[in-house]
Protein backbone atom coordinates (compact mmCIF):
# COMPACT_ATOMS: atom_id res chain seq x y z
CA UNK A 1 0.00 0.00 0.00
CA UNK A 2 1.23 3.53 -0.85
CA UNK A 3 0.00 6.53 0.51
CA UNK A 4 0.46 9.95 -1.69
CA UNK A 5 -0.06 13.42 0.03
CA UNK A 6 -1.67 16.15 -2.25
CA UNK A 7 -0.13 19.81 -1.37
CA UNK A 8 -3.02 22.64 -1.15
CA UNK A 9 -2.59 24.90 -4.37
CA UNK A 10 -3.51 28.37 -3.64
CA UNK A 11 -5.65 31.10 -5.45
CA UNK A 12 -5.04 34.20 -7.46
CA UNK A 13 -6.12 36.01 -4.33
CA UNK A 14 -3.77 34.39 -2.32
CA UNK A 15 -6.75 31.82 -0.49
CA UNK A 16 -5.90 27.98 -0.35
CA UNK A 17 -8.04 25.99 -2.14
CA UNK A 18 -8.40 22.95 -0.58
CA UNK A 19 -8.32 19.05 -1.91
CA UNK A 20 -8.50 16.20 0.19
CA UNK A 21 -5.40 14.40 0.82
CA UNK A 22 -5.11 10.80 -0.33
CA UNK A 23 -4.85 8.10 2.39
CA UNK A 24 -4.72 4.82 0.37
CA UNK A 25 -4.11 4.02 -3.18
CA UNK A 26 -3.88 0.10 -4.43
CA UNK A 27 -3.47 -0.89 -7.82
CA UNK A 28 -3.37 -4.26 -8.98
CA UNK A 29 -2.49 -5.44 -12.62
CA UNK A 30 -3.64 -8.49 -15.28
CA UNK A 31 -1.45 -9.35 -17.21
CA UNK A 32 -2.95 -11.90 -19.15
CA UNK A 33 -6.44 -12.43 -21.35
CA UNK A 34 -9.52 -13.16 -20.68
CA UNK A 35 -12.74 -12.94 -22.53
CA UNK A 36 -16.61 -12.75 -21.90
CA UNK A 37 -19.87 -13.71 -23.55
CA UNK A 38 -22.16 -13.10 -20.88
CA UNK A 39 -25.03 -11.00 -21.40
CA UNK A 40 -25.91 -11.16 -17.85
CA UNK A 41 -27.87 -7.93 -16.63
CA UNK A 42 -24.96 -7.32 -13.95
CA UNK A 43 -22.27 -8.73 -15.77
CA UNK A 44 -19.26 -11.46 -14.30
CA UNK A 45 -16.41 -10.55 -12.76
CA UNK A 46 -13.23 -8.98 -15.43
CA UNK A 47 -10.74 -10.73 -13.05
CA UNK A 48 -10.23 -12.00 -9.32
CA UNK A 49 -6.73 -10.45 -10.43
CA UNK A 50 -8.35 -7.49 -10.60
CA UNK A 51 -9.81 -7.27 -6.90
CA UNK A 52 -9.01 -4.63 -4.44
CA UNK A 53 -10.01 -4.68 -0.87
CA UNK A 54 -10.10 -1.90 1.40
CA UNK A 55 -11.31 -0.49 4.75
CA UNK A 56 -12.14 3.08 4.70
CA UNK A 57 -10.55 5.44 7.86
CA UNK A 58 -13.41 7.42 7.41
CA UNK A 59 -17.30 7.05 6.95
CA UNK A 60 -17.39 10.20 5.06
CA UNK A 61 -14.29 10.07 2.67
CA UNK A 62 -14.50 9.71 -1.03
CA UNK A 63 -13.33 5.91 -2.49
CA UNK A 64 -12.19 6.59 -6.21
CA UNK A 65 -12.09 3.45 -8.20
CA UNK A 66 -10.51 3.49 -12.03
CA UNK A 67 -10.59 0.39 -14.07
CA UNK A 68 -7.86 0.96 -16.87
CA UNK A 69 -8.77 -1.95 -19.52
CA UNK A 70 -7.60 -2.71 -22.50
CA UNK A 71 -10.30 -4.56 -24.57
CA UNK A 72 -11.42 -5.55 -28.19
CA UNK A 73 -14.05 -7.12 -29.99
CA UNK A 74 -13.47 -9.41 -33.62
CA UNK A 75 -16.99 -8.06 -34.70
CA UNK A 76 -19.52 -6.00 -34.04
CA UNK A 77 -20.74 -5.41 -30.26
CA UNK A 78 -20.85 -3.58 -27.15
CA UNK A 79 -18.98 -3.96 -24.62
CA UNK A 80 -20.60 -3.00 -20.94
CA UNK A 81 -18.29 -2.06 -17.99
CA UNK A 82 -19.43 -1.99 -13.85
CA UNK A 83 -17.24 -1.43 -10.89
CA UNK A 84 -18.68 -3.49 -7.99
CA UNK A 85 -17.96 -2.96 -4.27
CA UNK A 86 -18.79 -6.31 -2.57
CA UNK A 87 -18.40 -6.98 1.31
CA UNK A 88 -16.67 -10.36 0.95
CA UNK A 89 -12.89 -10.40 0.00
CA UNK A 90 -13.44 -13.43 -2.28
CA UNK A 91 -16.78 -11.47 -3.47
CA UNK A 92 -18.76 -14.63 -1.87
CA UNK A 93 -20.91 -11.64 0.30
CA UNK A 94 -23.46 -8.76 -0.80
CA UNK A 95 -22.41 -6.48 -4.51
CA UNK A 96 -23.39 -3.13 -5.02
CA UNK A 97 -23.04 -1.55 -8.09
CA UNK A 98 -21.05 1.89 -7.90
CA UNK A 99 -22.36 5.11 -8.74
CA UNK A 100 -25.31 3.58 -11.31
CA UNK A 101 -26.77 5.45 -13.86
CA UNK A 102 -30.30 6.83 -12.99
CA UNK A 103 -31.67 4.04 -15.67
CA UNK A 104 -29.84 0.88 -15.13
CA UNK A 105 -32.11 -1.82 -16.31
CA UNK A 106 -30.10 -3.87 -18.51
CA UNK A 107 -27.01 -5.28 -19.40
CA UNK A 108 -25.93 -2.29 -21.55
CA UNK A 109 -26.19 -0.01 -18.67
CA UNK A 110 -23.01 0.55 -15.90
CA UNK A 111 -20.26 3.10 -15.88
CA UNK A 112 -18.70 2.47 -19.09
CA UNK A 113 -19.85 1.58 -22.78
CA UNK A 114 -18.16 0.97 -25.72
CA UNK A 115 -19.34 -0.37 -29.69
CA UNK A 116 -17.62 -1.39 -32.27
CA UNK A 117 -19.43 -1.86 -35.97
CA UNK A 118 -16.31 -3.61 -37.27
CA UNK A 119 -14.55 -4.59 -34.18
CA UNK A 120 -11.94 -2.28 -31.90
CA UNK A 121 -9.49 -2.47 -29.71
CA UNK A 122 -8.02 0.43 -27.15
CA UNK A 123 -7.55 0.95 -23.58
CA UNK A 124 -10.33 2.53 -22.32
CA UNK A 125 -10.95 4.22 -18.20
CA UNK A 126 -13.68 3.27 -16.15
CA UNK A 127 -14.44 5.52 -13.29
CA UNK A 128 -16.56 5.64 -10.45
CA UNK A 129 -16.55 6.91 -6.82
CA UNK A 130 -18.67 7.10 -3.77
CA UNK A 131 -19.24 7.90 -0.48
CA UNK A 132 -17.47 5.41 2.15
CA UNK A 133 -20.99 5.88 4.42
CA UNK A 134 -19.14 3.40 7.25
CA UNK A 135 -15.53 2.13 7.95
CA UNK A 136 -16.33 -1.52 7.48
CA UNK A 137 -13.67 -2.82 4.55
CA UNK A 138 -14.65 -4.48 1.10
CA UNK A 139 -13.64 -5.17 -1.99
CA UNK A 140 -13.70 -3.76 -5.21
CA UNK A 141 -13.88 -4.91 -8.83
CA UNK A 142 -14.75 -4.21 -12.30
CA UNK A 143 -17.66 -6.42 -14.25
CA UNK A 144 -18.01 -6.69 -17.51
CA UNK A 145 -21.07 -8.24 -20.17
CA UNK A 146 -21.30 -7.50 -23.65
CA UNK A 147 -24.62 -7.68 -26.28
CA UNK A 148 -23.31 -10.35 -28.04
CA UNK A 149 -20.16 -11.61 -29.42
CA UNK A 150 -17.24 -12.24 -27.81
CA UNK A 151 -15.11 -9.13 -25.93
CA UNK A 152 -11.22 -9.78 -24.59
CA UNK A 153 -9.32 -8.02 -22.23
CA UNK A 154 -5.47 -8.03 -22.81
CA UNK A 155 -5.71 -9.18 -26.47
CA UNK A 156 -7.06 -8.82 -29.94
CA UNK A 157 -8.25 -12.36 -30.06
CA UNK A 158 -5.06 -14.27 -29.34
CA UNK A 159 -2.57 -11.57 -30.53
CA UNK A 160 -1.52 -8.37 -29.76
CA UNK A 161 -1.45 -9.02 -26.00
CA UNK A 162 -1.37 -6.01 -23.57
CA UNK A 163 -1.78 -5.38 -19.59
CA UNK A 164 -5.06 -3.64 -17.60
CA UNK A 165 -4.57 -1.85 -14.28
CA UNK A 166 -7.20 -1.05 -11.90
CA UNK A 167 -6.67 1.52 -8.83
CA UNK A 168 -8.79 2.70 -5.53
CA UNK A 169 -7.91 5.39 -3.51
CA UNK A 170 -9.75 7.13 -0.28
CA UNK A 171 -9.97 10.47 -0.27
CA UNK A 172 -10.21 12.38 2.80
CA UNK A 173 -13.27 15.27 2.83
Amino acid sequence: MSTLKVNAITETDGSAFPFGKILQYKIVKKTDGASTTSTATAGVEVSSDLRISLTPQNANNIIYCQANLTISTITSSTANFKIYRNTATDFSGTSTLIMPPDTNSANVDGNMNAYGSSGFIGTLPVTAFETASNTTARTYSPFWATQGNTVYINQWSTNYNTTSTFIVMEISQ
